[in-house]
């Protein structure tokens, strides 16, 4: 479940534009140079729904080096050498890309922005990429072949 910023929300007329991945109400048009993660390498704009209200958000998440070294540290428990550097390829190969073609990309809790009593401590139907990035070279560029439908259409709005 995330904060409801309620502290901020309740400051500014307009509702945000998009929530960063922890949930956090951002507002204007979504850039990942604005993600929260300096480090990210990739970035995805996806629109998720609460499962209660049906209320539609935009949502980001990112990927860096850091956050794959602290996935594998926390894999550091496998006492086999060989099964701890299988472990470790396959979460250095994994990644935000993947995740959208094969249909895993998964934001969890919705925002909390009080759209209804239940729908913070819900799970959320991931909709549709809006927009994916990749950085190369310290350049930020949108791959627009990623942007697809994570769910069925019929639930796209």
């Amino acid at each position: 479940m995330h904060n409801n910023y309620i502290d901020i929300t309740d400051r500014i007329v307009e509702s945000p534009s998009w929530w960063d991945v922890n949930g956090t109400p951002r507002y204007g048009e979504f850039s990942p140079a604005s993600l929260p993660d300096i480090y990210a390498d990739e970035a995805v704009l996806y629109k998720i729904q609460c499962q209660n209200c049906n209320h539609f958000f935009n949502v980001s998440e990112s990927l860096s080096y850091l956050d794959k070294m602290k996935t594998i540290m926390t894999h550091r428990y496998i006492t086999d050498k060989e099964k701890f550097d299988m472990k470790s390829k396959e979460i250095f190969s994994r990644s935000l890309s993947d995740s959208i073609k094969d249909k895993t990309l998964h934001y969890g809790d919705p925002p909390n922005n009080g759209c209804c009593n239940s729908g913070a401590t819900m799970n959320c139907n991931d909709i549709k990429v809006l927009q994916y990035w990749k950085k190369k070279n310290h350049e930020w560029k949108r791959f627009p072949e990623f942007e697809l439908l994570l769910c069925d259409a019929d639930k796209e709005s």
